[in-house]
């Protein structure tokens, strides 16, 4: 039996010529499936690739009626790869290291819960697909650094969430205020809810919605927000100018409120400064001896002297 690592070394023995490794097994390919591959490769293995000094690209394509045969992908010390192309596999893994000119990552509809991202170039990476793993439960703060982004997929099918392996990204769009260049991003089926101010003006397609009410996910609120400006909602597509333009005009009339309300605040400090200064002198004035002489209380003591309070002049 050949396993990944030797299909491999066998299929590409010279690393110093390799520019390209590939592995696509779709349409025709699909038919020889069973006959050929299920009987050379194992079903579950770890693949390495490393010291390709010439490589630019992998891609080990797959299809969902038949998925790849990896589960973990280490890639190191290849300093001329650009593209990584890996959907429809069984990774759960991914370590990348040494491979500074990365600029397109692949890994759509995997089992992926374990991701080095500090190891990526940020600025190199332009396109990033991670839509349908199995991401645990977290904000998007570990993409702030990837400023370059033009392409981000982090959403779910409707298959991933069947199979209870779905990503399960919360929270807002906020760690993606600096990427000037974002023109698509898919949110949907996940628990992100809000920050749809802080989408770059470069957006042109932005996929957030819920495929099905039976499986309830947070990104529904978003949708909602967006539905007056939808064109074609499914695809992505809204009417941006007008959503900014509604946006300003909120903002605008936010601000003027808030301006009123300081400027009430600064007309009622003194006001209310006077209002203490007036209760202070009253209740001075209840607390003083009425009018002539007033008597303390006589102790028990049969000895005890008056005291005798003079309100007014002998």
């Amino acid at each position: 039996m050949v396993n990944v690592q030797q299909w491999l070394n066998q299929n590409y023995p010279d690393k110093n010529k390799t520019t390209k490794i590939k592995f696509s097994h779709i349409k025709t390919a699909i038919k020889n499936f069973n006959k050929k591959f299920s009987k050379e490769l194992n079903l579950e293995d770890e693949l390495v690739i490393d010291n390709f000094p010439n490589l630019q690209k992998i891609k080990l394509i797959f299809a969902a009626s038949h998925r790849g045969l990896i589960t973990k992908l280490t890639v190191n010390n290849c300093p001329c790869l650009t593209e990584i192309n890996c959907p429809w596999n069984r990774i759960k893994e991914v370590k990348i290291t040494n491979c500074p000119q990365i600029s397109k990552l692949n890994f759509l509809s995997n089992y992926i819960n374990v991701f080095s991202f500090n190891s990526l170039n940020p600025e190199r990476l332009t396109m990033l697909n991670l839509q349908s793993n199995n991401f645990a439960s977290q904000s998007l703060s570990f993409l702030i650094n990837f400023a370059k982004l033009e392409e981000l997929y982090i959403g779910n099918n409707e298959t991933s969430i069947i199979e209870d392996t779905y990503n399960r990204f919360h929270g807002s769009l906020e760690p993606l205020k600096g990427m000037n260049n974002l023109r698509i991003l898919n949110i949907s089926n996940t628990n992100i809810n809000d920050g749809v101010e802080c989408l770059p003006e470069a957006i042109e397609e932005f996929r957030c919605y819920q495929f099905s009410e039976i499986y309830q996910t947070e990104v529904k609120k978003i949708f909602e927000q967006l539905r007056p400006f939808a064109i074609k909602p499914y695809d992505g597509k809204y009417d941006w100018d007008s959503y900014r333009s509604v946006r300003s005009a909120n903002e605008i009339i936010e601000a003027s409120a808030i301006q009123q309300a300081e400027q009430a605040a600064l007309v009622e400090l003194p006001q209310k400064k006077n209002n203490d200064i007036f209760g202070k002198i009253f209740n001075r004035k209840k607390k003083q001896p009425s009018a002539n002489n007033d008597v303390k209380e006589v102790p028990e003591n049969q000895n005890a002297q008056v005291e005798v309070i003079s309100t007014g002049n002998n």
